[in-house]
């Protein structure tokens, strides 16, 4: 049977000094969901000040609860630099250095700890973790939740799966870990040798990730999905119910400027009880975020104005979107409509363009308009002089730009750079 105490494990680089709030918010959901004993790991290097490493103290025995700090540099810095040595992409990797701290904690806790639960710090336990804790890991000592199943079958294929060392049934997330430390303790290599793999293998880009598949997608344990449920997979398939699970907010899928989703409902309810929240400066942001759109969008009018001041138009398009297209951009008698139904009709557009010199010809729903815009450079066309992308101009549902997405990348800039 497990100890009465909860071992609970997080890991954190930060750089910028911004990603604490996500740690802060990852413990203080867990801490405020269990009335059980627990005590709280934090894995840190020297980028975590001390006013965090204060606020967390702060937060966590108000809770009448334990924390322990490891300062990975000073503890382990020798190691680590041997293994960067080994592997420089570490430093250039998408993943956080914090990453392959997961993998020393049989070496970081005490002897005396023999089990523990590991959670990334952009998590929410939204469920108490004691039930979490009172799970078997199996014969392995390591029990997980499988990636396929939490991303509903939308997950990317990994590189240890199409070499055949891991089945794609097999293969687990590593941001939700119940692990028997002797796992870990057993296989004094295994880091060696894991870094081994990723040299072997410089595709792997999980990094920890793939370590502990390596050795242990055999055999682990497959957790129930509600330990280590994607909210951004459950938006994909339109549940939105928000239940008693350990939700993972994998590539900070939170937007504070989408208040009607439920998961950023969730988050949000958590994140305003921390020491991180500051309504002066969240408000500011919002603010700054403002002003700059504003600004973006008179910019763009403005050059529109100008490009389209005292010049007749030659709109492209597709054959459907015709009538809604032409009165969108109030074309006039002495303006032209193009439909363009394939490639075949490239030809035809150019030789157009090249009789209509004056006009500003205005390219809609054409997909990769990139690509299409260094076509007609190549053939001595100016962009923003001889033609624009209309899809900035016109509705989602004509072909144009979703602009939901513009403000989904905002709300998340915003909440990143509190």
């Amino acid at each position: 049977m497990p100890s009465d105490t909860i071992q609970v494990c997080y890991a954190i680089h930060d750089e910028r000094g911004t990603y604490c709030k996500f740690l802060g918010t990852a413990i203080y959901s867990m801490l405020v969901n269990t009335s059980a004993p627990v005590t709280v790991h934090v894995l840190h290097d020297s980028t975590l000040s001390q006013e965090n490493m204060e606020r967390l103290a702060g937060m966590v025995r108000s809770h009448g609860k334990e924390l322990r700090l490891y300062d990975v540099d000073a503890l382990m810095g020798e190691r680590l630099r041997r293994i960067e040595e080994r592997l420089p992409s570490i430093q250039e990797s998408r993943l956080s250095p914090a990453a392959i701290y997961r993998l020393l904690l049989g070496d970081l806790l005490d002897s005396a700890i023999s089990r523990v639960i590991y959670l990334d710090a952009d998590t929410i336990v939204n469920l108490d973790i004691a039930e979490l804790w009172q799970e078997q890991t199996g014969p392995a000592g390591v029990a997980a939740v499988c990636e396929k199943h939490l991303t509903h079958g939308h997950n990317i294929p990994k590189h240890l799966c199409k070499i055949g060392r891991v089945s794609d049934e097999r293969y687990f997330n590593s941001g939700v870990l119940l692990m028997e430390l002797d796992a870990l303790r057993s296989r004094p290599g295994l880091l060696g040798e894991g870094i081994d793999v990723l040299r072997r293998y410089p595709e792997c880009d999980s990094m920890d990730q793939d370590i502990l598949n390596w050795f242990f997608a055999g055999s682990y344990r497959e957790l129930p999905l509600r330990y280590n449920v994607f909210p951004e997979a459950e938006r994909i398939i339109g549940n939105g119910t928000v239940g008693e699970c350990i939700y993972h907010y994998a590539g900070i899928a939170v937007n504070c400027l989408r208040p009607y989703d439920p998961y950023n409902l969730l988050y949000f309810r958590h994140f305003v009880q921390t020491p991180w929240f500051d309504e002066r400066v969240f408000l500011m942001a919002l603010e700054s975020c403002a002003n700059t759109t504003a600004r973006t969008i008179q910019e763009d009018a403005r050059q529109c104005f100008n490009l389209v001041s005292g010049r007749r138009r030659t709109l492209y398009g597709n054959n459907e979107s015709e009538s809604a297209l032409r009165s969108i951009f109030a074309l006039g008698s002495d303006e032209v409509y193009f439909p363009i139904a394939s490639e075949a009709d490239i030809p035809h557009v150019v030789e157009h363009m090249r009789n209509c010199p004056d006009m500003l010809h205005v390219f809609c729903s054409l997909g990769d308009y990139a690509s299409f815009a260094k076509y007609l450079a190549s053939q001595g066309f100016c962009p923003e002089r001889n033609f624009i992308n209309g899809d900035l101009l016109i509705p989602a549902e004509y072909g144009g730009d979703d602009l939901s997405q513009f403000f989904y990348n905002c709300g998340r800039r915003i909440f990143l750079g509190l």
